[in-house]
């Protein structure tokens, strides 16, 4: 990155219509099972630290090595960081939930606007207020290649999900995170104890979709999901049986229908009378059959379909409005040590960075050393930050002001709310780049 520190961020990309489509990505599904492409899901940028604010303020304070006896006072600016990025947040919040209630199933108050006036322009403004947010938030919006590999891989623990283009409006899939988790596995050499599989997952991930039938935008965030099942989380997807349910429900009425039949015919040959007979008793016994393969595949997918409830029961964390309030959580998070590492790199550092990339790696390498993680460090917006809250004393080289300057400033701008609807400009900044 050789992005200024004056700059203000552009790296983020405004919602268009060019999204992947579910029939895009069905059809490049279709083409990864049998072989015709070898294309493969890009990793997600992952620009997440993980770590709150305040375990980063006590991982300092154990680090006198690199930030001496300024542990105290740059944890003092840290929390004077998180006083004016949460007052950012909870402003936009307000504009958000205002927005967002015409659009959300979950509505319990009177809506006084015509239906009429509940437009296309509106949708996308919600629409582009989310892509906002959860870019803020770090996640990273899948590609239709990355939705096709997932949709192509996809066993959702035995369940087999239908995907129906036809009721999609719009499609969003969104992940922050990736890591691995361990599940048992059973199969034919293991049938009891089963064997473990380490499967990679999405540590975060939110899809967003309009479907054609009702006008509402429905809005999920999941945890720990493996790439194997995102097709499951998709409002519209329904379950179908696999091949095993289907041998099982219909094999013992095939056996069953093929004994009948071979008595009658056997009965053509011998004897009219005991042909009346056994043709009603075929035809008794085919409708009884009928009715009960009927019954039987309906109590087999409502069975399929309990199971995907338990199975994500867990996983989920929240749903529509409670989604934009823990994306605005995440974002203060996020913002907070964005920003303040970047602060406590450049007032440590014993030579002046001359290039933003400087900045980058050195935060990165702080954090592989300390941490133990690779974390693909968000710079731009960071420097960003320090920008809009004037915490630079010489810009050029990137030197901020003294911790005690640092706070006073960043105190003084909380009190005057001088950047409290940064989160709207710059939502409404995108949306108008977009169009």
């Amino acid at each position: 990155m050789t992005t200024s520190p004056t700059e203000p961020r552009t790296n983020a990309t405004a919602p268009t219509d060019m999204s992947p489509s579910i029939g895009e990505v069905r059809d490049a599904a279709a083409a990864l099972r049998t072989g015709d492409t070898n294309s493969a899901p890009a990793e997600i940028d992952d620009r997440f630290v993980p770590l709150r604010v305040f375990d980063l303020c006590q991982i300092m304070r154990t680090d006198a090595d690199t930030f001496g006896d300024q542990t105290d006072v740059l944890c003092e600016v840290a929390a004077a960081f998180e006083d004016v990025i949460c007052q950012e947040c909870d402003a936009f919040a307000r504009k958000v939930a205002d927005a967002y209630v015409d659009l959300s199933p979950d509505r319990d108050t009177i809506d006084l606007t015509p239906p009429d006036e509940h437009d296309a322009e509106e949708l996308k403004k919600v629409d582009g207020w989310l892509n906002y947010l959860l870019d803020k938030a770090n996640f990273t919006e899948l590609t239709a290649e990355q939705l096709a590999h997932v949709v192509a891989v996809a066993n959702s623990l035995g369940l087999r999900v239908k995907l129906d283009p036809a009721r999609i409006e719009r499609l969003r899939v969104y992940a922050r995170g990736e890591g691995q988790i361990t599940r048992t596995f059973r199969n034919w050499n293991h049938p009891f104890k089963g064997v473990e599989r380490a499967l990679d997952v999405y540590r975060r991930l939110c899809v967003v979709v309009k479907l054609r039938e009702e006008p509402f935008l429905r809005i999920k965030m999941f945890k720990d999901i493996p790439a194997s099942d995102v097709e499951a989380l998709l409002p519209h997807a329904e379950v179908a049986m696999s091949t095993f349910d289907q041998v099982q429900l219909f094999g013992g009425s095939a056996g069953a229908l093929g004994s009948a039949l071979f008595k009658l015919i056997q009965a053509v040959f011998f004897a009219s009378v005991a042909f009346t007979a056994l043709l009603w008793t075929f035809l008794v016994g085919f409708f009884m059959l009928a009715f009960k393969s009927i019954t039987g595949y309906y109590r087999t997918r409502s069975r399929r379909n309990s199971q995907r409830t338990r199975h994500l029961y867990d996983q989920n964390l929240g749903n529509n409005a409670a989604v934009i309030h823990n994306l605005l959580a995440m974002i203060a998070q996020e913002e907070t040590k964005e920003a303040f590492l970047a602060y406590a790199i450049c007032h440590t550092t014993k030579r002046p960075f001359q290039f933003a990339a400087e900045v980058d790696a050195a935060v990165e390498a702080y954090l592989k050393q300390r941490l133990g993680v690779a974390v693909n460090f968000d710079c731009e917006d960071a420097l960003e930050t320090l920008t809009r809250l004037e915490l630079w004393s010489q810009a050029d080289q990137f030197r901020v002001l003294t911790p005690r300057e640092a706070s006073q400033r960043l105190r003084e701008h909380w009190r005057l709310r001088k950047s409290w609807n940064y989160h709207e400009t710059m939502a409404n900044q995108r949306l108008r780049e977009g169009q």
